[in-house]
């Protein structure tokens, strides 16, 4: 059995805090970085599990960077074309999302270690659970930030608008 450290290594370590802090602005952007985080989790760490335990941690390491890769373009020039705006805000952060270290993480400490069956579901796990952690920083932060939620306007007396740079997602 997984401690809890293991099961949500962003809430008790800040593995993959990087993308949350600077790209969770919004509940738009954060649908955007959740749907991309949880594709690319579900299908590398089930690639890993079947393909990759016999080979050594560092080339298994390298072969995560490029399948978050092959996976994160076709995805970012989908949500180019659906949501050009909230792209463009994402800057190099999207792209990034390519070697997100709790990807890596999760393959290692997991996918490699058990079978496909348990894999999948604990990538499934990881992935709603990071998901609902970005989602409620989005949202938090947009509510506080510009008094919106998916930009309709809320009647908010007072706003932060330093909650929506990169370093309000630290707040």
């Amino acid at each position: 059995k997984q401690r809890d450290n293991q099961k949500y290594p962003l809430l008790f370590e800040a593995i993959g805090i990087a993308p949350v802090v600077a790209m969770a602005v919004s509940l738009k952007s954060a649908i955007i970085l959740s749907f991309v985080s949880f594709v690319e989790l579900l299908l590398i760490e089930c690639l890993a599990c079947l393909l990759m335990k016999k080979l050594k941690g560092s080339v298994r390491k390298m072969i995560y960077a490029i399948l978050g890769l092959l996976i994160n373009i076709p995805l970012f020039m989908l949500f180019r074309y659906l949501a050009p705006n909230e792209t463009a805000s994402a800057g190099i952060f999207l792209p990034l999302l390519a070697v997100n270290s709790l990807i890596a993480l999760h393959c290692e400490r997991f996918a490699v270690k058990h079978n496909f069956k348990a894999t999948a579901l604990d990538a499934v796990s990881a992935g709603f659970s990071y998901a609902a952690v970005i989602l409620i920083v989005g949202v938090v932060r947009e509510i506080l930030g510009s008094g919106t939620v998916y930009s309709v306007k809320l009647n908010i007396p007072v706003k932060l608008p330093g909650l929506l740079m990169p370093f309000g997602g630290f707040l």
